[in-house]
């Protein structure tokens, strides 16, 4: 996966407004490019970048592991929190 494209899901998913809480951690899907992704934040005891584990498409899905940025962690990380917050 290029630069370009990764980049632009990392970003899609800093304005992701639905995550999900699972045992593995925080998960959310954007579209980007007639294609589904699947972008996820590791939990545990020590920091994990986030990453994108999953394309999904016509041809069906793809297996990917497309990390992430500190920097571009901590804005989906936000996001993330701020989406699942309680009011």
């Amino acid at each position: 996966m290029d630069a370009t494209t990764r980049n632009a899901i990392f970003e899609a998913a800093t304005q992701s407004t639905y995550w999900q809480r699972l045992n593995i951690g925080l998960r959310t899907k954007v579209s980007h490019g007639g294609y589904t992704y699947t972008v996820d934040v590791p939990s545990g005891d020590d920091p994990a970048q986030a990453l994108i584990t999953y394309r999904e498409g016509y041809g069906g899905t793809e297996f990917l592991s497309e990390v992430a940025t500190w920097a571009q962690t901590m804005l989906i990380v936000d996001t993330a929190m701020g989406a699942l917050r309680v009011h």
